[in-house]
């Protein structure tokens, strides 16, 4: 059996998930949800509306940051909204699909990628995240260690805006060396930075149809 097509044995076990905080029990920590979702993500498959709607706020961004550091971009796409915005100080606003090609790119690039995140704190509405990825930068071969806040909005159990929030002059710093500390300060020298990295998702987004 292909693994796309979901096993009657599957829809089977999401019928018979609980519905109520009570029946729940020791999934209430949102474990069992959560691997249901991440499972429908692998399949290509849309979330059943009953997992959707027991999946809180938190354990969105505990999926997204654990599929992260899994290099797991399928996962991680799962959890936006169709129509989501993105924006950080290198993609200034990127929407629905671009967001996706934009984390497959940079799963598929960070070969050596370490993520960890903590300090989760959300609602039904609105949370906040700090992340900190490690990676090497492939042009220059140097060792970036990233610190970044992250904010959240949802709706329908699904982020329908994210923004990260991180000191690009310090991450030029460490990218680059001695040129980022001597240029990173300029207003030319981000623009530079950020229509370079447009550029590269441009050509990801060329070689990869399913984002067009």
């Amino acid at each position: 059996m292909s693994s796309t097509i979901p096993s009657t044995a599957l829809w089977s076990e999401i019928a018979e998930l609980p519905t109520t905080s009570d029946d729940v029990g020791t999934h209430r920590d949102g474990v069992y949800t959560s691997m249901w979702a991440g499972h429908c993500a692998r399949m290509g498959l849309p979330v059943p509306a009953r997992i959707r709607s027991m999946t809180t706020s938190p354990e969105i961004i505990n999926r997204f940051y654990t599929a992260f550091a899994e290099r797991d971009h399928v996962t991680m796409a799962s959890c936006y909204a169709e129509d989501a915005v993105f924006s950080d100080p290198v993609f200034p606003e990127l929407h629905g699909a671009e967001i996706a090609a934009m984390w497959h790119m940079l799963c598929d690039q960070g070969t050596d990628l370490v993520v960890t995140h903590s300090a989760v704190e959300a609602d039904d509405r609105a949370g906040t995240a700090h992340w900190e990825p490690v990676y090497t930068f492939g042009p220059s071969g140097r060792t970036v260690h990233n610190i970044i806040d992250a904010t959240f909005e949802f709706e329908d159990g699904k982020i329908v805006r994210h923004r990260d929030h991180f000191d690009l002059w310090r991450w030029m710093r460490m990218a680059l060396g001695a040129p980022g500390v001597f240029i990173g300060w300029t207003g030319a020298a981000k623009a530079k930075v950020r229509g370079q990295a447009a550029r590269s998702l441009e050509r990801f987004i060329e070689t990869h149809p399913e984002y067009q």
